[in-house]
Order: C-alpha cells, then sequence, then structure tokens
C-alpha cells in the first residue's frame, strides 16, 4: 500500500512538471505575442459645412519589450459628397522593436460611409526610408458596427496588400491582416472613447495581440453647432 502510494504521488509530480512547464512554454510564447496599441485623434472642421477638414493622430505602441512603434500623422481632408471624403495625408514613423529605424510615408486616401453602421475606406500608402521608396501598399478597410444604448459595438477589418517593392518591382501580395473588435463610447457628441482586442495575422508567423485604446475628438471653431466625424 505504502508503494503504491509512494508511486501514485511519483506519477502525480511528474504530470505536475509536465503541467508546470507546459504554462511557462505558453505564457513565454503568450507575452512574445502580446502588447497595448493606442490611438490619439484630434479633427477639424476648417468651413461652416464641413467640407475641409484637418487631422491630426498619434499612435504609441507597446510591446511586452516596451517601446514597440511611435506613429505621428497629419492629412487633409475634402468632403466631395455627403458620403464619400478624399484625404492627403504623411506619416513620420519610429520604429523600437525589432531594430529601431525610422520612416517616412505618403498616403491617398478614400472613404465612404453608406450608412450610419458602416464605412469603407481604401488605402494606397508609399513607404520611404533612408530617402528612398522602399514599399507601396493598398490597404481596404471596412467597418461595421451597431448601437447599443449609448454603446457602438463595432467590428472592423484590415489588409495590407504589398504591390511594389524595389527588387521585385511590381508584385500583388497580402502582407497583413487587422481585425479589431471594440465597444466605443458615446454614440453622438464631439468626443469618442473606444477599448478593444486587436489581432494581427502576418503569413508565416505567429498571430500578435492587442489591447487597443483610442480616443477622438472633433471641433470646428467656424460655426455653432460642432459635429463629429
Amino acid at each position: 500500500m505504502t508503494g503504491w502510494t509512494f508511486e501514485r504521488r511519483l506519477r502525480n509530480w511528474r504530470y505536475a512538471v509536465i503541467w508546470i512547464g507546459w504554462m511557462r512554454c505558453s505564457l513565454s510564447w503568450a507575452q512574445q505575442t502580446v502588447g497595448v496599441w493606442t490611438f490619439q485623434q484630434w479633427g477639424m472642421g476648417l468651413d461652416k459645412r464641413d467640407h475641409w477638414q484637418l487631422v491630426a493622430i498619434t499612435q504609441p505602441r507597446f510591446s511586452y519589450k516596451g517601446w514597440e512603434t511611435i506613429i505621428l500623422l497629419g492629412k487633409l481632408g475634402y468632403r466631395i459628397h455627403p458620403k464619400h471624403v478624399v484625404f492627403l495625408g504623411g506619416q513620420w514613423v519610429e520604429f523600437y522593436d525589432p531594430r529601431r529605424f525610422n520612416q517616412r510615408r505618403l498616403f491617398q486616401r478614400w472613404q465612404w460611409t453608406p450608412s450610419t453602421h458602416l464605412s469603407l475606406t481604401t488605402t494606397v500608402e508609399e513607404r520611404w526610408q533612408n530617402g528612398r521608396l522602399v514599399e507601396a501598399l493598398l490597404r481596404p478597410l471596412g467597418r461595421y458596427r451597431i448601437g447599443v444604448g449609448a454603446l457602438w459595438l463595432n467590428y472592423t477589418s484590415e489588409i495590407f496588400f504589398s504591390f511594389w517593392v524595389p527588387r521585385t518591382s511590381w508584385r500583388f501580395y497580402p502582407r497583413q491582416l487587422r481585425t479589431w473588435l471594440s465597444v466605443s463610447y458615446p454614440r453622438t457628441g464631439n468626443w469618442q472613447v473606444e477599448v478593444g482586442y486587436l489581432n494581427i495575422a502576418i503569413p508565416k508567423a505567429a498571430p500578435r495581440h492587442r489591447l487597443w485604446i483610442a480616443t477622438r475628438v472633433y471641433f470646428n471653431p467656424f460655426r455653432e453647432e460642432h459635429s463629429h466625424r
């Protein structure tokens, strides 16, 4: 009886060691794929009817190691139709992980909002590094939201297609897929806070998981009643 109890305890310890080892590997893998991305947007109307818009965005991003990326973005938009806005903008991007370097980016964007629940955006982006064009991308994005009380429940998906790089020239292939599930508050007004989960899928790489925290502010000093876009 004593021997049987000893063998059973030994077997239980083996299971415990295997379980602890598996947990450590899982936590190590998860730690390398998690982080926090933040997004702060300030928008301003430049005329009484919001035909012209000026937008500034900052995006500090953090991985489990610390700083991952910081993005400073500015864009000028013109509303060509009540449901269509075109933008021209630029970005300064500083990368910290896995190595430190920076890029300058130009982009052209078309945003279509067919309804209060659906918006579609198409972006063409050119990336410059050390004074050279290193990549051009096409970035279609779709966002669908449902109102629940004072909240919006949001589903957002954006895919990155690379269509030009220096060595291979014209070559169209997917580079990345980002999917958001988020909640934003309030549904109307000049400001909004959004919190959610972001999944980043990259070919031949482990998926990355990010906590998404966004704030948006919009105002128009040229008219009495401000609107939130």
